[in-house]
């Protein structure tokens, strides 16, 4: 072979490598289309959070008394190498979120395929949520689940090199729903499913007319099927996603909650200022050092739960105030 042959194979090299690399990569991405679309699963202790959603306000910490507001393509605020575009109402970290996580919970335990609904009880639900099983509950878990049927994303990931030009996907939190009380609100022996007035207004079981036992007996006995976007699967590609201890992210208050999401997301967290937690939980607390005394005692809080060995707060020369935590790393081993 000549010198100049040789040079031209060297340099097609790089070029083979590349095309060979995209044509596993392609095979992979094949095989796992046409297999079966699970969500990972770590057992009753663990939630799994996508990495883009650990690092995104996509989840407002919000006093109940204020209403919610409505977005239509309304960005939300990332930490990260992603963006996200919202819209729907309102979602609240305190409700919409566990409420996620809780049917994320439940889809694993199943073992379902995303592309075929799972089956759950409200009572299933509200037992993992650790609500009570009382009329109110039960309708504020059914308000969470419409306004997450409701609720549309775009999210624009690295991640999703190779299954959309863009490297975007669009779906729902929820593609699809159905609820059956086991108690006829319309006929007599007939479950009933969501009904509307000729106004177009939803009718709601009136649980007031139930005495307690019978409420507790329609929890129970409700057999409800919820359908998944297929995308939600694909969050949860290459391993990127962050593993919560569910007792203890039930427990913490608001921000410590949101705080214990984006930390898990990261193996060694970087410092960073208080300003980004700010933005994560979308505070609209004007009080900065109101705010800063929050963050406080929500590292408190994960440190009393052996989620973060030590944790400080500095002020730095320009005035901002800058946080460094280190994770005691022990039952979680958070992907990256």
């Amino acid at each position: 072979m000549s010198q100049k042959d040789d040079k031209k194979g060297s340099s097609e090299l790089p070029h083979k490598i590349e095309t060979i690399a995209d044509r596993v990569r392609q095979m992979g991405e094949s095989a796992r289309s046409k297999g079966p679309k699970q969500l990972p699963l770590f057992g009753e202790k663990y939630a799994v959070a996508p990495n883009e959603f650990g690092r995104a306000a996509l989840f407002k910490v919000r006093n109940n008394k204020e209403p919610r507001q409505r977005y239509d393509d309304s960005v939300v605020f990332t930490a990260g190498n992603h963006r996200i575009l919202f819209s729907g109402e309102e979602l609240r970290d305190d409700d919409d979120q566990l409420v996620w996580y809780s049917i994320l919970r439940l889809a694993q335990a199943s073992g379902q395929d995303l592309r075929e609904p799972f089956e759950v009880t409200g009572w299933q639900l509200l037992h993992d949520l650790k609500w009570g099983n009382d009329g109110k509950s039960y309708r504020r878990l059914r308000a969470c689940i419409k306004r997450l049927r409701r609720a549309s994303l775009t999210v624009h990931s690295p991640k999703f090199d190779g299954v959309s030009e863009s490297k975007s996907l669009d779906f729902n939190m929820i593609r699809k729903y159905e609820f059956g009380d086991g108690i006829s609100h319309e006929a007599e022996n007939e479950p009933a499913f969501d009904t509307f007035d000729e106004g177009g207004k939803l009718l709601e079981p009136n649980y007031e007319e139930l005495d307690r036992n019978q409420i507790k007996d329609a929890i129970r006995r409700s057999k409800w099927k919820i359908w998944l976007e297929e995308e939600v699967y694909l969050l949860f590609r290459a391993d990127q996603f962050a593993l919560l201890n569910w007792d203890n992210f039930l427990e913490l208050g608001s921000v410590a909650r949101q705080m214990y999401l984006y930390y898990s997301t990261h193996r060694s967290p970087f410092p960073h200022p208080v300003s980004l937690i700010y933005r994560l939980v979308d505070s609209n607390d004007t009080n900065t050092s109101r705010f800063r005394n929050k963050v406080i005692r929500a590292l408190d809080e994960l440190k009393q739960i052996d989620f973060l060995a030590d944790h400080s707060i500095e002020r730095k020369p320009d005035g901002q105030y800058e946080i460094s935590v280190r994770r005691k790393l022990k039952d979680q081993t958070p992907k990256k």
